[in-house]
Parts: C-alpha cells; structure tokens; sequence
C-alpha cells in the first residue's frame, strides 16, 4: 500500500535533490566566471607582470581547472580547456621563467608532475578507469562506483583516454624541460603510448627526446640513437591518427646528423647506411655485406635496435606501396636474420638468437604482404637457409608436443605488445598463430565480445610474458608461432612446402614479379605534395623534400584475401586492456 508519508518524501527528496543542482549550477558558473578573470589577468595584463604575479595567478588557476575537469570531464574537453590548462598554468610561466629565473623553472617543473600524477590519481578515484590500468573493478587501487561523487557528471571512455594520455604526456614534456630525465620521460611517453596507440604524437616525442640523448652519445653508438629516433618518428606516422610533422624531423634527421657524420665505427657505419638506403628508398651497394659481417658474424648490434631496423623497413614499404627497392630492404634484412639463425643452427643448437626478428619479418609476410609483390620477395631470399632453419626450429617446438594450456597458446609476447597499432604490422587484426598442427583462424571485427573473439584477437585477454620471468616459455612460444606461420606460408607453395614431415625448397625459382614503378601522374603528383606545408602553431615545417610520400593520406594495406588491415584503435576500449603497465620498469630490455 502507498502511503502519503511516502508520497510527501518522494517530494521532498525531489525537491532536495533540485536545490542541490541547482546551488551546484551557480558554484559551477562562479568558478568559470573566476577561471576567466585570472586568465584574462594572466594573458592580456594592464601592466606587465613579475615572475610572482605570474606564479600566483598560475597556482591559482590550478585548482579552478581540476574542478572543472572532475565535474564535466566531457565538455572540459569539447571546450579545448585542456589546452588552456597547460599553456595557462605552465607553458607559459615555464616559458617566462626559462629565460630569467631557473629556480622558478624548476619548481614550476615539480609543480606539473605533481599536479598531472595528482590529476590521474583523482580520475582514478572518482571514474571507474580499470579499462585503462587493466586491474579488477574491485581494485583498492582506484576506487569505482561504489565511491562515485553523485556531484559529478559521469563521462565518456573516450573523454577518460584523452585526459589520462595528454596527462601523461605532459609529464613527459615536463621531465624533458627539466634536461636531466631523458630517460624517464620517454618512460612517461610510453605510457602515454600505451593508452592509445592510434595517436603518433607520443611517439614523435619519444623520438624529441630520443634526439636529444644522441646529441651528448659519443660515436660508438651515436648511429643507434639515431636508428631509435628514426624508429620514433616512423611509428608516429604508422598509425591511424598520424602525427604529420614528423616527416620534417624525419628529414632534419637524416639532413643533419646521418649524412654529415663520418669516420664511425663498423657497425655504426652500417646502421648509416641503412638509414641513408631507407631516406633514398635504394638500397646501397654494400648494405647486405656489411649488414651479415656485423649482425650475423661479429653479433655487434643489439636486439633491440635490429628490431627497429625491421620496423622502419617495414614502414619504409608501407608508405611506398611495394617498391622493389623498399621490398630490397625487407629482403636484405630478412636474409641477414636467415644467415644469423643458420649460424646458430649449424654451430650453438642450444641457441635462439633472431627468434623474435623472424617471427615479425615472417608474420608480416604472412598477413600484409602483398599478394602480387611476394614472387618478388621470395626471388630475394635465401630459401635454403631459410627451410634449414624451419626444420630445426620445428624438432624444437616443444609447445605442439606437449599441448599446453590455451593461456600459453594466447599469451602476448614483448615484441608483440610493444607494436600494437603499428599498421604494417597490426597485430589487431593478425590472425590466430594457430593451434599445435598450424591451423590459422580467421581474425574477428574489433568490437566483438571478448569471449566470442579467437584466441589472441586483438590482443584481449592475453597475458602479457615476462622476457626476465618467462624466458623459457617466451623462446617456445616464438618457436611455436614460427612454425605455425611457416606451415601457412608453405602452403602456398611459391616459395617452400611442407612434405607432412619437413620443410623443403620448392625446385622451380618463381619468376620475379614487375613491381609497377611510379607512373608519370604519380611523379607529378610528388611534386605538388612536397611544396605542401604542415603547420604546426607557429613554426615553419614544411615538408619540402623528396622524402614525403607521394600521396600524405597512405590507403589501408591489404592482406593476402584482400583483408583490410586499417583499424581505428580508438573505437574498441576493452581493445586497451592488455597493455597498461603500472610499474616504470624501462620495457626496452625486453628485446636485448
């Protein structure tokens, strides 16, 4: 029965309940209304201000900005606050205090950090961001719904991976002002990363910084700085949301440091040639010598720095469209792999050096090469060698004889989380590695459930393998995931087949394939796009040179079956899951 006591509290509550929003409505517009006086104070000032005028007016406007980001994340977005937040709390002062007062600069710098990690942790305990940090809803780390503020209006995903990752971009920026934290602001920067690996400015920044460090590197290793630049820049034009820009750095880069430095070491001196070959899309003469003589015999080259030599071919040919001189490139490093791994066959059969460079140079032939461009490719390889070690990694696949748990079969490994949403080598559209006979499933569309999804689609659910905790495990797994990818490249029977027991090298040599030369329409449309001007704020970086591709808009790459690789990383949130790491640890000794 309905009682009219209830009914009169109902009322109560309601009209309670309206007060209330409406008493927040009116705090709400006097703090807007006092953002814009102080800001209008900061900006266009009567008189000029001191360097404490402008510390005051900053700290002040700290506070106003935090509140207005708790209390409407969505429209504090839509009406572009966050960059006034930056430039008017600390962009500016920085700037001010960077030419007359160091000791404002700095603590202006501890002031940031602090207040960005305080701005993340707040987010945290107020939104529900496990989507981010991948933990359970239940975490004590971040509190969720049940320690909601019913104040706040609840945003959007999307709205939370864009305050988490500009946040932890500005830290990075930051750390980098601070000219003592290179290191840890790339850390920073590859969190950021790792949030949206859709958006490239990260990853330019990561190649600012990247620069910097190789500024005060002797020339023993000068060139391996440079080739981590390169691989930056490279991956912040590789994404979906690509950071143009970064073709100018591309071309001061090789203009100003790879091509004017002379008398280097060996290895240094192959890593510039190899950036010379990928900025003149032309292989030179002697690369693949020198490149055997350091990598495959004298092993004076890191893991990690040949992986970002793979990465930039890879990425040299997908802005290029299949060249024969971009698929020279690929070929000439794949054969050098080929040639490190038959060395290791032949003499340390305990060994696994190239594991993970194989796989990523085999996983792109296996999804994204182009169907008309593999004879090509394949007239290139050393097929020999290549089935020799096919054939010994194959007895070695532990994985396919001991049938293991499907988590190992779906885990992720450190290459493979490190490239997620690089696309000419996307692996959130790869298709399963297979079951221990090499089965290959079809990919499913990001956005599908989780549990109707294929083991390791897109990268959901896996768990993420230690290079230090998991060596053993991580060394099958790539065995495995190499055999799994040779049996589908076998079966096509261009290159090499599979007889049920070994790999064997087909007899007949395929024809090489013409690749189409840029005709004389593309040639002239180059032309017009490299008097094209990227604008960036006020600076002057026009991509001029013959290094922009000929049509800025790159198509999506097709896979064999005419798959389509582009995906936008930003529309699957759970896509993100996986690859959140709350721990600083530097990632990149995952590769050495």
């Amino acid at each position: 029965m309905f009682y009219f006591e209830d009914f009169i509290m109902m009322n109560l509550n309601a009209s309670l309940a309206m007060q209330t929003n409406q008493h927040l409505l009116q705090q709400v517009q006097k703090v807007h209304q006092k953002l814009e006086d102080l800001r209008l104070r900061l900006n266009e000032p009567i008189v000029p201000l001191t360097n404490e005028a402008i510390l005051h007016l900053s700290t002040e406007l700290q506070p106003l900005y935090k509140a207005l980001v708790m209390y409407n994340l969505d429209e504090f977005i839509s009406r572009n606050l966050e960059t006034a937040l930056w430039n008017d709390c600390f962009k500016t002062p920085l700037t001010r205090y960077g030419r007359t007062d160091k000791n404002l600069f700095n603590l202006m710098i501890e002031s940031g950090v602090g207040f960005y990690l305080g701005l993340i942790q707040d987010i945290g305990v107020n939104f529900d961001i496990s989507f981010i940090t991948n933990t359970p809803p239940t975490s004590k780390l971040y509190c969720t719904t049940s320690m909601l503020n019913n104040h706040f209006i609840k945003p959007s995903k999307s709205s939370i991976y864009f305050i988490i990752q500009n946040c932890l971009l500005h830290v990075g920026d930051l750390l980098r002002y601070r000219g003592s934290s290179y290191p840890e602001a790339i850390k920073m920067y590859e969190k950021s990363a790792a949030v949206c690996p859709s958006n490239g400015y990260p990853y330019h920044q990561m190649g600012l910084t990247q620069l910097v460090i190789a500024t005060t590197t002797e020339n023993a290793h000068l060139m391996d700085e440079l080739v981590s630049c390169l691989y930056y820049f490279a991956r912040s034009l590789a994404v979906s949301n690509r950071y143009l820009p970064a073709f100018q750095s591309i071309e001061n880069l090789i203009k100003t440091k790879v091509e004017v430095t002379k008398q280097l070491p060996k290895n240094q001196e192959m890593l510039r040639q190899f950036m010379v070959s990928i900025h003149e899309n032309s292989k030179t003469a002697n690369l693949y010598q020198m490149m055997c003589s350091v990598i495959a015999t004298e092993h004076k080259i890191s893991a990690s720095t040949l992986v970002k030599m793979i990465v930039i071919a890879l990425w040299n040919n997908w802005r290029n469209q299949f060249t024969t001189n971009s698929l020279d490139i690929i070929a000439c490093i794949l054969n050098t792999v080929i040639q490190a791994a038959s060395v290791v066959v032949d003499f340390q059969p305990q060994s696994t050096l190239c594991l993970p460079h194989l796989k990523l140079i085999l996983e792109w032939m296996n999804w994204h090469c182009d169907n008309a461009a593999m004879p090509y490719l394949y007239s290139k390889l050393s097929v020999g060698k290549l089935v020799g070690v096919l054939n010994y990694l194959q007895t070695g696949n532990h994985l396919a004889q001991s049938s293991p748990g499907s988590w190992v079969l779906e885990a992720i490994l450190p290459e493979e989380k490190k490239l997620i949403g690089f696309i000419p080598l996307d692996y959130s559209v790869c298709f399963n590695a297979g079951s221990s006979a090499g089965a290959i499933e079809p990919p499913t569309p990001i956005g599908t459930p989780v549990n109707s999804q294929p083991p390791r689609q897109a990268m959901l659910g896996g768990h993420l393998l230690s290079e230090d905790k998991d060596a053993a495990l991580s060394q099958s797994l790539r065995i495995h995931r190499i055999v799994a990818i040779a049996l589908k490249l076998a079966s096509n029977k261009r290159c090499f087949m599979y007889d049920g027991v070994k790999f064997v090298e087909k007899t007949a040599t395929p024809v090489p394939t013409q690749i189409q030369q840029p005709s004389r329409r593309n040639v002239a449309l180059q032309s017009i796009f490299r008097t094209a001007n990227v604008e960036v704020e006020t600076q002057d970086l026009s991509p001029t040179s013959s290094f922009i591709p000929s049509n800025t808009t790159l198509p999506a790459m097709t896979a064999p079956g005419s798959l389509t690789t582009t995906t936008n990383l930003t529309t699957s949130h759970d896509f993100f899951r996986s690859i959140w790491t709350p721990d600083t640890e530097n990632t990149e000794s995952n590769w050495n």
